[in-house]
């Protein structure tokens, strides 16, 4: 007969005084104290437990019922008062990362972590505590039928080699077995007094996946306007400063109206190119016969395709193009001429004065930031199926600090994805530089050439030629650095 190694009661003792995270502890009882396989504890969900009748249901090849003694019941109390909510049904959970069903690569570790912990000087696994249960439990039973029942044993020869072991070697101090206790006496009658109640788990319901462009919160008034433009056959500018949500709102609309989205109109060749391919597929052959075609040239062979088109149907095609401050000043006039045969809707982060001829033909709407209200909305939706301990400091930290922008908010919670529970410093570390306040540079370089005109003229009526030169020097830096900004 093979070898059977098990731990004897100091052993196992020692081994569970060691443990000190819930999780693992309700782990290691269930071994030592209810003999399952390893992957059957592996197997088991939050519905595995009946806490009333205190019993472990094992529901797969070998179904039965096994008690629970009272250690390995608050063991498993403590563990449902600690386990996040989460979509995973599994009683045992990983915590750290994405949470998952522990594998067998988990328990392994752990198992070994604990038993170098304790000084056991013996490779302790799952087997092994599954043998220390089977050969404790046989020293005071005396019903083979039962102990089969409990071990999920079929046959007698499996139970016998336990039968050998524990009738032949009986320790002094387990004349009175019962379940291993390692609690003190005094919380053990504690215990009896007034029991432990476990927290039901919940499964919380995993949110359908959500398009990038689906989620429009704070931003129904804004798409109306611009779906009536488009409707109406008026070009449409959507502006406002990096971050607000300009791009989301054009994916947004160029999903739902199955238009061509562009997300530049730079390099010029490039953005042409991207409008032959969906609304005139045989562009080059309409084109001159040469190695290189001019942008004209191109633009010429949409226009003619779409000439052709216009007989058929009395609306204009929409282009969706971001980042339209890109355009370069050499491209207006075929930007323009692209604004004469498409309706375009276009959105900037700035309004150069050089596309001013742009501009001019386009209806501009202002983007804001989201509202107070529709950034809580929007925090409440990106923390769908997360376990966060305070959601007013995350709606507060992150609405300090994301300023109103979309994106801001996205960031900060993805910041915390992956997070089996999000605790309260978890929250207050997060961060996005959109809360961070700073001085419009303009308004300080306007300062500067205002306060030299007047030390100019200052110096000047004071008759002070040293002071009339510096004050020159500063207003020609300041007339410089305005034509720097005017630039970009």
């Amino acid at each position: 007969m093979p070898k059977i190694d098990y731990l004897n009661d100091n052993e196992a003792k020692a081994l569970l005084n060691t443990v000190k995270d819930v999780r693992d502890k309700a782990i290691l009882s269930l071994f030592v104290d209810t003999g399952i396989f390893l992957n059957e504890l592996i197997e088991l969900n939050i519905n595995s437990i009946n806490w009333k009748k205190k019993i472990l249901k094992i529901t797969k090849n070998r179904k039965r019922e096994i008690p629970l003694n009272d250690e390995v019941y608050n063991a498993l109390v403590a563990w449902s008062k600690e386990r996040p909510d989460c979509k995973s049904e599994a009683l045992f959970i990983t915590m750290k990362g994405e949470i998952n069903r522990v594998s067998p690569r988990n328990i392994d570790r752990l198992i070994r972590k604990y038993s170098d912990d304790a000084g056991i000087d013996k490779n302790v696994n799952a087997q092994i505590l599954r043998n220390t249960f089977a050969i404790r439990f046989l020293k005071r039973e005396t019903s083979i039928d039962r102990a089969c029942h409990i071990l999920g044993i079929s046959s007698l020869r499996g139970i016998r080699r336990y039968v050998k072991i524990a009738k032949g070697e009986i320790e002094p101090e387990a004349e009175e077995l019962g379940h291993l206790d390692t609690r003190p006496k005094v919380i053990q009658q504690l215990s009896k007094l007034i029991p432990r109640t476990p927290k039901e788990a919940k499964i919380l319901k995993v949110p359908a996946k959500v398009g990038e462009s689906d989620i429009t919160i704070g931003r129904d008034s804004i798409i109306s306007k611009i779906k009536e433009n488009l409707r109406k056959g008026i070009s449409t500018l959507l502006y406002s400063g990096l971050g607000i949500g300009k791009t989301h709102i054009l994916k947004h609309i160029a999903k739902e109206g199955d238009y061509l989205f562009i997300n530049s109109p730079a390099p010029a060749k490039d953005f042409l190119e991207k409008i032959c391919q969906k609304y005139c597929p045989d562009w080059r052959d309409k084109l001159p016969k040469k190695t290189r075609s001019s942008s004209k040239e191109i633009i010429d062979a949409v226009v003619q395709s779409l000439q052709g088109k216009d007989k058929k149907e009395e609306k204009k095609q929409v282009l969706v193009i971001d980042a339209l401050d890109r355009l370069k000043k050499s491209d207006i006039d075929l930007f323009s001429i692209l604004l004469d045969h498409f309706v375009i809707l276009g959105a900037a982060d700035d309004l150069p004065d050089r596309l001013k001829p742009v501009w001019w033909k386009m209806k501009r709407i202002d983007l804001e930031p989201l509202s107070d209200e529709s950034t809580k909305a929007l925090i409440k939706h990106l923390s769908e199926g997360m376990v966060i301990e305070n959601h007013q400091l995350l709606e507060t930290q992150i609405a300090t600090h994301a300023s109103g922008h979309p994106l801001a908010i996205v960031e900060m919670m993805n910041q915390l994805k992956g997070l089996p529970r999000v605790k309260d410093n978890d929250v207050r570390a997060i961060h996005h530089e959109a809360g961070e306040r700073y001085v419009e540079i303009k308004n300080i370089i306007f300062l500067i050439w205002f306060g030299a005109l007047v030390y100019r003229t200052f110096s000047l009526g004071t008759h002070s030629f040293e002071n009339y030169i510096l004050a020159g020097l500063l207003t020609a830096v300041g007339v410089f650095l305005r034509q720097m900004i005017r630039k970009f």
